[in-house]
């Protein structure tokens, strides 16, 4: 059973506004195990200092909690 609460708490923690987060993983294609975590993907908004410049930026977030089995994996679309 997918806890939706925990999942949306989860991703207001992101530092960054989401344009959308989905689950994704064992839990998507209905195949969760009883120790499964769960895996989150989505795309944030960056501010402009962070996405424009001359030196590389970071292209993905990787945010691990483990709280209540929770991982939380972000990929942004920029740059």
């Amino acid at each position: 059973m997918i806890d939706y609460q925990l999942l949306r708490a989860e991703a207001a923690r992101h530092p960054y506004p989401l344009l959308f987060a989905t689950i994704s993983g064992a839990h998507l294609y209905g195949f969760p195990s009883q120790d499964s975590d769960y895996d989150l993907r989505g795309v944030h908004i960056l501010p402009a200092r962070e996405a424009v410049g001359l030196l590389p930026k970071q292209e993905t977030m990787e945010l691990t909690w483990t709280l209540s089995r929770t991982m939380f994996s972000n990929s942004s679309l920029c740059c």
